[in-house]
């Protein structure tokens, strides 16, 4: 007898089956059936209440472990992760890779508009020690420019942080795919323009060390004007 929490575990039709599979457990997290921490029905009961074989069950769990939802905990079965790994496969990273190259412009303004709602966000989110942790990674990428250092690694974590600030993990856990996204012409910045990635980082800081979000507003508009213009059509 299914509880009406396990709607979601009925038979589907004969199709695509793994792939159902996963659509079903995704449907049931998002509607709170299943819950990040809970174990999954065996593999039996999955194959016998949807409906299809357990070489469907298996490949379905396996997909779900790759892009981390779910773990496989030995002796006990399959958990719901309560977070994503930083090194699990993000669909959502290719799938914004695989758009950036239909139009720069769509590329530029998808950035325009995150940037800057998720740093005027931060604005008001943002710790004092948070704030002494950017500043850090400013100086060590100053330092790093100094000496004629690779700098990429430090911007993509101070853009993250940032992310991170806007203590929203909605933002948070987008931040990562972005970050991706945008790496190759950040790396483009850092090894040609470091002057003007430092430049834009301090205008960043002062906003934020200001509690101004139209500062801030300014500083991402003008930072992202010169990614533009140095980095896409260099």
């Amino acid at each position: 007898m299914i509880e009406s929490n396990e709607s979601w575990l009925l038979p589907m039709p004969k199709k695509n089956l793994s792939r159902m599979v996963t659509d079903k457990i995704t449907e049931a997290l998002a509607t709170g059936q299943l819950k990040p921490g809970e174990y999954l029905p065996s593999e039996n009961q999955l194959s016998e209440n949807l409906g299809v074989g357990k070489s469907s069950i298996r490949e379905a769990i396996k997909m779900l472990e790759a892009v981390g939802v779910v773990e496989i905990v030995k002796g006990h079965g399959s958990r719901i992760r309560t977070s994503i790994d930083s090194d699990a496969l993000n669909p959502l990273t290719y799938q914004l890779i695989l758009q950036s190259n239909s139009s720069q412009d769509n590329l530029v303004e998808f950035r325009r508009i995150i940037e800057n709602a998720v740093s005027c966000l931060a604005v008001n989110t943002i710790t004092d020690e948070e704030i002494l942790f950017l500043e850090k990674l400013h100086e060590q990428m100053k330092e790093k420019a100094k000496k004629k250092e690779d700098t990429l690694e430090l911007d993509v974590q101070f853009h993250e942080y940032i992310y991170s600030a806007t203590k929203n993990p909605f933002f948070s856990c987008i931040g990562n795919a972005i970050m991706k996204l945008f790496k190759p012409s950040m790396e483009v910045s850092n090894s040609i323009y470091q002057n003007i990635v430092l430049e834009n980082h301090e205008r960043i800081l002062q906003a934020f060390k200001k509690r101004d979000q139209n500062a801030m507003h300014d500083a991402i508009l003008h930072s992202i004007n010169k990614w533009d213009t140095l980095t896409l059509h260099h």
